[in-house]
């Protein structure tokens, strides 16, 4: 677990990547479901992708895009900050 935490914490420091903990402590969250993707069109259209466990979706109604993103912005603002995340990550590597 120690050598996927240390690759946690490499991949979170790339600028282009965001990594955030959410702690047991935040609840349920309106994407627990699965995964999610916001992916952004050519034309500059956000359109999402989600998968569960046995399916995934392409959601491109403007409304229903809407929702998940705001869901979306509910979760990371739930979560830790970055900073936070890695200090996190980095004591429960000490830790194991």
């Amino acid at each position: 677990m120690r050598e996927q935490l240390a690759a946690l914490l490499t991949h979170g420091r790339r600028p282009t990547t965001v990594l955030q903990v959410l702690p047991l402590s935040a609840g349920t969250h309106g994407l627990m479901d699965g995964s999610m993707t916001i992916l952004t069109t050519a034309d500059g259209q956000p359109v999402i992708y989600t998968e569960g466990i046995r399916s995934g979706a392409i959601i491109e109604e403007p409304s229903a895009v809407r929702n998940l993103s705001r869901s979306y912005d509910v979760l990371t603002a739930s979560a830790l900050s970055r900073d936070a995340s890695a200090r996190m990550i980095q004591k429960l590597m000490e830790a194991s």
